[in-house]
């Protein structure tokens, strides 16, 4: 129970140490574009990936 409140702790210290860095409040959007750009580079290694396994 302890170990488990702990992790959420991390978890939403984390997130909202990212969210206060990167909320644009004029246009009420969170991001990132080093962030972003990574996500996709791993989405498309990822797909790739899969691509051949399929083959």
């Amino acid at each position: 129970m302890i170990l488990r409140f702990n992790l959420i702790l991390t978890f939403h210290f984390e997130y909202l140490i990212f969210f206060n860095d990167n909320f644009d409040k004029a246009t009420q959007n969170i991001s990132n574009e080093e962030k972003d750009s990574e996500l996709r580079e791993k989405i498309n290694k990822i797909a790739a990936i899969e691509n051949i396994l399929e083959k």
